[in-house]
């Protein structure tokens, strides 16, 4: 008897009576199987090309995946594949709140940053950021002016002098330029400022807000495929063009899953980023 055709009971019996594939519970012990499980996994996972040209991540489920035998479209479109660079016009926003980026007082911040700062901070990749801070801003990978302001709110707040004041201007110049580009383009600088602002408000008691913008962070670091190893990408992603590259975006990965675990011990709250969910080798460079 068919279990379509079968009554109620009888599917009870039918079903009661079979016994599950020992292979279906357990996961292989197999190194040869293991790893063919990790390599069609990752097989199953790359970047698309959104409508604006940015890279996103999409796993085997998602319904917007293109098969394409381990190659994303991207790498059929270069003129679409330079989606690291942030734009940059928002020096209105920055005189609104009393600000020039170029400044001696921005300059102090972000020294107060990374003297004090910093070690707390370190998925802020201080030699690149610095390099395209005094470079060239139009067509770089690793700064932002929101990304700026964030690292200068929190350098002020440790500030000696009059500068402390300026903490909360600077943080609201950079909520309000994140607030209107990074949603909708992620980027590295975008999750790097949304999570430097979550620790901001943490820090001023602000937790409800502080617990949000992480989330954020965690989620864009996930949309852009950190939480796989970075040298999976280099076919798809073009801004993947070099070992610092490659370095960098694993101490993006790990600072977001270190402060992860920081904030959920704080606050007392689950945790976004699980441990098994990733594949991401250890940082080779020490900072």
């Amino acid at each position: 008897m068919s279990l379509k055709n079968a009554s109620h009971n009888e599917r009870e019996r039918m079903l009661l009576s079979m016994t599950a594939d020992p292979l279906s519970i357990f996961p292989p012990s197999n190194p040869v199987e293991q790893e063919v499980l990790k390599i069609n996994e990752l097989n199953s996972t790359n970047l698309e090309l959104d409508m604006d040209g940015a890279l996103i991540f999409h796993g085997a489920t998602s319904i917007y995946r293109v098969e394409s035998h381990g190659y994303s479209q991207s790498q059929h479109n270069p003129a679409l594949l330079q989606t690291g660079s942030v734009a940059t016009n928002f020096e209105h926003v920055m005189e609104h709140f009393g600000i020039n980026s170029e400044s001696d007082v921005v300059i102090r911040a972000l020294t107060d940053f990374f003297r004090w700062q910093y070690p707390y901070f370190m998925f802020v990749y201080r030699e690149a950021f610095l390099r395209d801070h005094f470079g060239d801003r139009q067509n770089c990978n690793y700064w932002s002016a929101a990304l700026l302001m964030a690292l200068c709110a929190l350098g002020a707040m440790v500030a000696s002098d009059d500068n402390r004041r300026l903490s909360d201007q600077f943080y609201l110049a950079a909520e309000s330029i994140v607030m209107v580009s990074g949603l909708a383009k992620p980027s590295i600088p975008t999750v790097q400022a949304f999570l430097c602002l979550a620790f901001y408000e943490i820090g001023r008691g602000n937790l409800s807000k502080g617990w949000s913008f992480s989330g954020i962070a965690f989620r864009m670091a996930q949309d852009l495929g950190f939480q796989r190893d970075p040298d999976n990408w280099v076919p798809h992603d073009a801004s993947v063009d070099t070992h610092e590259d490659s370095e960098i975006r694993r101490r993006i990965y790990w600072g977001c899953y270190n402060s992860d675990k920081l904030i959920s011990l704080i606050l007392g709250r689950p945790v976004h980023l699980a441990y098994d969910a990733a594949e991401v080798d250890a940082l080779k460079i020490l900072p």
